[in-house]
């Protein structure tokens, strides 16, 4: 039920937001705006991971190093206060015994609502996103490997970009995501691995 409400959270600000583009600044029609943006993430990844059977809970989360997440967007800004992007990201993980192995792959699209602290040099942000998250795992017995279709994700985000130049920015920020679920095909039961990751990232963005 928490899944539900947070993604219908997340649908209703990607449905909305866009309506806000619509209502951009006519100072923000300047011929020296850049609206355009490539850029890459590097984030430390905490999981918070379940193996469930039934309502049979195991956390794992105890047992995990804080892994690095890679990963890349492209996007657009509609105004001063609205943005969208594609996002891609890429994460392996073990736990410290090793006893278990996940490989994490997603795509989002992302829609940000962004306040200018000063001017377009310091802003800060409000994100969701929408799109499809893909886990697989490799575990020692009894639950054995799993593999995963891609499948539902999303995400809630904050941040700040800091401007160091016309072209190039600094991104910084959190986020909780959603990394999808497998099922161990290998366990006597039926075994589920559901993982959820909160992130700190850092990345650069190019402006054109």
């Amino acid at each position: 039920m928490k899944k539900l409400f947070a993604a219908l959270a997340v649908a209703v600000s990607i449905v909305v937001s866009p309506a806000l583009a619509a209502d951009s600044d006519a100072s923000d029609a300047a011929s020296s705006r850049r609206d355009y943006y490539v850029g890459f993430r590097v984030a430390k990844t905490g999981l918070n991971l379940a193996t469930e059977e039934a309502t049979s809970n195991t956390e794992w989360d105890d047992r995990w190093v804080w892994p690095i997440g890679l990963g890349g967007v492209i996007g657009h800004r509609f105004n001063k206060n609205v943005r969208m992007d594609l996002e891609f990201d890429y994460m392996n993980a073990a736990t410290r015994d090793e006893s278990m192995k996940i490989r994490a792959t997603s795509a989002l699209t992302n829609i940000y609502w962004v306040y200018n602290i000063r001017a377009d040099y310091v802003q800060s942000y409000l994100g969701a996103g929408l799109g499809v998250a893909n886990l697989r795992a490799k575990a020692d017995a009894p639950l054995g490997n799993a593999a995963a279709d891609w499948m539902f994700g999303y995400q809630i985000a904050v941040g700040f970009n800091l401007m160091l130049n016309e072209y190039l920015n600094v991104d910084v920020g959190a986020r909780y995501k959603d990394l999808g679920y497998a099922k161990h095909q290998s366990a006597p039961l039926k075994f589920y691995t559901d993982a959820f990751a909160w992130q700190l990232y850092a990345g650069m963005v190019f402006k054109w």
